[in-house]
């Protein structure tokens, strides 16, 4: 509510000291912080938030879950609109589909045993939850073929198989995809490419299977994801063979292979944690590495810039495209509860840091033309408005 306070000592030789005290009373509005709204839903957020697509205004809403498993969904206002109790911590992301084909969206997730199907109320859909046949060991992918909202929802399980069911909770017939040598490790990836449809199903070991839409293998693939730790990202090519699988091997090392074989780029890892994050619109991309409290960008072995946050970093950074602003680097750090976004030479933006210990979300929720930061914060939510420079 003030401006400021000082105070000055100053000692005389008599050892008498005098003592000046100024406040500031600043009257009239305060400038306004970047803090939107904090909601409150009981228990520490699990996971970075989700942001969903209000279909009958046209906003946008977060969704969170708790550490204790509930889901909880707040509107672009911070009031927390419903809350439910899942069996177990949310796989991957949460998909909206449009099952009715009305332009009403429905909410589609799973947990290691489970596949949720609700509206946006948080109401079951009919033949869901889904019990699964066997645990899942990767997220859902949800699939349209010819663009017709005619979903199918494909679930790599840890008996090595591969589910396929509808929106109606039914497994669909005829499909007979091949036992996996190991359970599918990543989400299944659909490729469009040449009007063909392509399912690349990675299992534990790396290998790379391509399905048809019946299961049957549809071209023989060799490479292999040597001890593969994660798949970052799958850019579909013109051409089957050239599309770029991104990937991190135990080693933390960073590659770029084709599904043809051929390795395109391989950064070593060292001690830090790399990912391909873009530049610019044009698909330039260079590589973020995360190593203890330090965020480093590198574009052809070269140091772009170097910034120490003086706190332990989550090894994940991200990137956003933010209109008016260009593309951002974000991270954070949870055990001190902060959050930045930087510019691609490394400077925070204006009123960075935040406060929040998860990854976070960037939308602009309440439609107003500014976009806002989203993060688990306690035991609640925090949205904060990005202020440009």
């Amino acid at each position: 509510k003030h401006g400021g306070l000082c105070m000055q000592l100053s000692a005389t030789g008599s050892g008498i000291v005098h003592v000046g005290i100024a406040l500031l009373h600043a009257s009239g509005e305060q400038p306004e912080g970047n803090d939107l709204w904090h909601a409150e839903v009981g228990a520490p957020i699990l996971r970075r938030p989700d942001i969903l697509l209000n279909h009958t205004n046209g906003t946008r809403e977060v969704l969170v879950q708790d550490t204790t498993h509930r889901i909880h969904v707040i509107a672009s206002t911070g009031k927390v609109l419903w809350s439910r109790a899942l069996d177990g911590p949310i796989m991957g992301a949460v998909h909206q589909v449009d099952k009715f084909k009305n332009g009403k969206l429905q909410l589609l997730f799973n947990t290691a045993t489970t596949c949720y199907f609700m509206d946006r109320n948080g109401k079951d859909m009919g033949g869901f939850p889904l019990r699964l046949k066997s645990a899942a060991s990767a997220p859902i992918a949800v699939v349209d073929y010819d663009d017709t909202k005619d979903y199918r929802v494909l679930v790599p399980t840890k008996d090595g198989h591969v589910l396929n069911f509808s929106l109606d909770g039914a497994y669909v017939d005829g499909w007979q995809a091949p036992t996996l040598a190991a359970p599918g490790s990543e989400a299944v990836h659909h490729l469009r490419i040449r009007n063909k449809d392509y399912i690349l199903v990675i299992d534990g070991n790396g290998e790379m299977k391509l399905l048809d839409r019946k299961g049957a293998e549809r071209e023989h693939v060799d490479p292999t994801l040597e001890r593969l730790k994660d798949v970052q990202a799958m850019i579909p090519g013109a051409e089957l063979r050239s599309t770029r699988i991104q990937w991190l091997d135990q080693d933390l090392v960073l590659h770029e292979t084709t599904v043809g074989g051929s390795e395109l780029r391989t950064v070593p890892g060292g001690n830090g944690r790399l990912r391909f994050i873009d530049l610019d619109s044009e698909g330039e991309q260079a590589v973020a590495k995360v190593v203890g409290d330090s965020l480093i960008l590198l574009k052809d072995g070269k140091v772009l810039f170097q910034r120490s946050h003086g706190t332990p970093l989550d090894p994940t950074a991200m990137s956003f495209k933010l209109e008016g602003i260009g593309w951002l680097i974000g991270v954070c750090a949870p055990t001190s509860g902060k959050a930045w976004l930087l510019d691609v030479g490394g400077l925070p933006l204006p009123g960075m840091p935040v406060e929040g210990n998860t990854l976070f979300s960037v939308a602009d929720l309440n439609l107003d033309g500014e976009p806002d930061l989203v993060i688990g914060n306690g035991s609640g939510v925090t949205a904060y408005r990005i202020k440009q420079r």
